[in-house]
């Protein structure tokens, strides 16, 4: 069978709790030295450049996007992703820098999230990893030629953490090129102890985000490799 590649792989960071979105403008990001490769104009060039990568700021909602970081901020919740692997350890980095500026936000839960999608498979295998995760005969017996759509599993977490493991898996068909795949969802929740506030995130991050993400990698390949055997 042929190998499954990888088209696609968004990691991402998310706070639950209470937020200031206005803030997250990208002068002030910019300002705060939250990206370790800032753009070279300054004053008002710089300005003018970051209005650009503005989507949405106000007090309700902001959406920026600066290179390779995508920014996300509501009232009750924070998103920083990338879709570049290689900016696996600057997102943390930027996560853990806006903890430290703003040491008084209230935190209460926290994900550190992997987006996967597998392409190039065939549509004999594409049909055999939907058989091997959801078997068919059990809803053959009430329907008529049944195919996995998405499948959902809760585990819990094997470290010291308090929270569980979720990985979402679905079917996927590129609407441009009719390429097959599918897309595992990789949510590590954390529930934060009453008292951990941002020093508590900023400590998870230090000492378990690569392992996670690291794991999030291998529950994705592991299980694909083992549908299509």
């Amino acid at each position: 069978m042929t190998a499954p590649n990888i088209t696609h792989d968004e990691l991402s960071i998310v706070l639950i709790g209470r937020f200031n979105p206005a803030i997250f403008h990208p002068v002030w990001i910019y300002d705060q030295g939250l990206i370790q490769d800032p753009p070279e104009p300054q004053g008002e060039e710089l300005v003018e450049m970051a209005e650009k990568a503005v989507k949405i700021v106000h007090g309700e909602l902001t959406k920026v996007k600066l290179g390779w970081l995508q920014l996300e901020v509501l009232l009750p919740k924070f998103i920083a992703l990338t879709t570049n692997t290689s900016a696996r350890e600057p997102l943390r980095d930027f996560v853990k820098g806006v903890l430290m500026i703003l040491r008084h936000t209230p935190v209460y839960q926290m994900g550190i999230n992997r987006q996967i999608r597998y392409g190039g498979v065939s549509e004999k295998e594409w049909h055999a990893i939907g058989h091997a995760l959801t078997p068919k005969w059990i809803w053959e017996k009430t329907l008529k030629t049944p195919g996995m759509m998405s499948l959902k599993i809760k585990a819990v977490r094997t470290d010291d953490l308090k929270g569980d493991e979720n990985v979402t898996i679905s079917s996927s068909v590129d609407g441009k090129t009719g390429d097959l795949g599918v897309i595992f969802e990789m949510n590590s929740h954390i529930d934060l102890e009453k008292d951990a506030g941002t020093a508590g995130v900023i400590t998870i991050l230090e000492t378990h985000y690569a392992n996670i993400m690291d794991n999030s990698r291998h529950i994705a390949d592991t299980t694909i490799n083992e549908a299509l055997q």
